[in-house]
């Protein structure tokens, strides 16, 4: 089961780009934003991509082309408002963006602690607004890191989605655009094993 469920997400994560785009350029633009994840509407056109450069502080930033990637502007977010600062990011390790095909409702999800926790940022507005929470790791894996490795979402809604873990653990996540138990900012998310 797990080694479907794995190639599963492999299979979903495949970044497809339109047949205009020019290859060279969106790998330069790629290297030099440090981009870590990429999700775009059906199209190819419209996409966000989460960026992070550990040697610069409070650089987890979203990024938004609305031509296929030939020019990036920055979105403003509040992802710090629920990580606190740097020190509790992961360097490289466990960032991930999914989105639904329209590009409006989308879930970014990124490793935090060392491995013991995730926070996660949910937008239904095309990544204008986001809500974020803190998920802590399952009781009995609190002596265990785990990264997140892959997240697809449903591309008809966006609002049901899938995290696999370096642990080859998989979850199901939900989320919607009720305010969360911690106030208007907090993400309403439920996650529980697949």
């Amino acid at each position: 089961m797990r080694i479907n469920s794995y190639l599963l997400f492999a299979i979903l994560s495949i970044l497809v780009l339109p047949a205009f785009a020019n290859p060279s350029q969106t790998q330069a633009t790629l290297q030099s934003k440090h981009f870590k994840s990429i999700a775009c509407d059906d199209s190819g056109v419209h996409c966000l991509a989460l960026s992070h450069m550990p040697e610069i502080k409070y650089s987890l930033r979203l990024y938004r082309t609305d031509n296929a990637g030939a020019d990036w502007y920055k979105l403003n977010t509040n992802f710090y408002s629920r990580i606190g600062s740097d020190k509790a990011l992961d360097g490289f390790a466990g960032m991930e963006i999914a989105c639904d095909q329209y590009l409006q409702t989308c879930l970014v999800g990124v490793t935090i602690l060392l491995g013991h926790a995730s926070v996660f940022f949910g937008t239904h507005d095309g990544g204008q607004t986001w809500k974020g929470t803190i998920v802590w790791n399952e009781p009995e894996k609190t002596l265990q890191s785990s990264y997140i490795e892959q997240l697809t979402c449903n591309a008809s809604t966006g609002s049901t989605c899938h995290v696999l873990k370096d642990t080859h653990d998989i979850y199901i996540l939900e989320h919607d655009e009720q305010d969360g138990i911690f106030g208007p900012d907090s993400l309403n998310l439920t996650m529980r094993p697949m």
